[in-house]
């Protein structure tokens, strides 16, 4: 991932909240050189919306100059983000245009995508140490939602941080901890306090143990 791409993403004005989502998520699988190769099927996963969407979002980070594409027969394009024009290869040719409806409405693409303007950079610290890998679409508009309502990232980090030590403490199979979005959909975070208490219980518990052991 280019951090530094991702935090210029996030400084950019786009037409609709569901294109911008679609550059954070370009920039989150930029290399080194600011291109990556994500198909349309696989960021439509990503950012729970059609095809058809992400095509439209596609084109008009194109027509304004946020990225470039490099059409590639029989796999999926590389897009270049602008950050440094230099760096880019030309754009392409005219007669290459992404497919796209024609119509300029954005309804779709809101529709799609209730405002999912979280901050990216913060969900994928969450889904890097979460145990339970599943339904990332699901937790990422999960991740959103709260957000949204005003919980702080880092309080939901701070959270989560706690809540997994206290699964390994209990020794807890995978199967039986919750998806991420459920963990979410619970503001599990705001238990916060309480595993705190349990964690400084069970580790004065075990100071003892090793303490009689000794």
């Amino acid at each position: 991932m280019s951090f530094q791409a991702v935090a210029w993403a996030k400084k950019k004005s786009c037409n609709t909240p569901l294109t911008k989502l679609v550059l954070v998520w370009l920039c989150e699988y930029a290399d080194e050189k600011n291109s990556c190769y994500p198909s349309e099927k696989h960021l439509a996963d990503l950012c729970g919306v059609t095809d058809r969407s992400i095509r439209r979002s596609l084109t008009w980070l194109r027509d304004n100059g946020l990225i470039s594409v490099q059409h590639r027969k029989g796999t999926s394009n590389r897009y270049f983000v602008s950050m440094d024009i230099d760096a880019q290869p030309p754009l392409e040719v005219k007669d290459q245009p992404l497919r796209t409806s024609t119509s300029s409405n954005n309804k779709d693409d809101n529709k799609d995508l209730n405002i999912m303007d979280a901050d990216l950079t913060a969900f994928m610290e969450c889904w890097k140490v979460y145990p339970r890998k599943l339904g990332k679409k699901k937790a990422l508009m999960s991740f959103t939602r709260a957000v949204k309502n005003g919980n702080k990232e880092h309080e939901i980090l701070e959270g989560l941080m706690i809540q997994i030590r206290m699964w390994k403490q209990e020794e807890r199979q995978q199967q039986y901890i919750p998806h991420f979005s459920t963990w979410l959909n619970g503001e599990s975070w705001n238990d916060c306090e309480e595993l705190k208490k349990t964690l400084k219980e069970v580790d004065k518990k075990r100071t003892n143990i090793n303490w009689l052991a000794g």
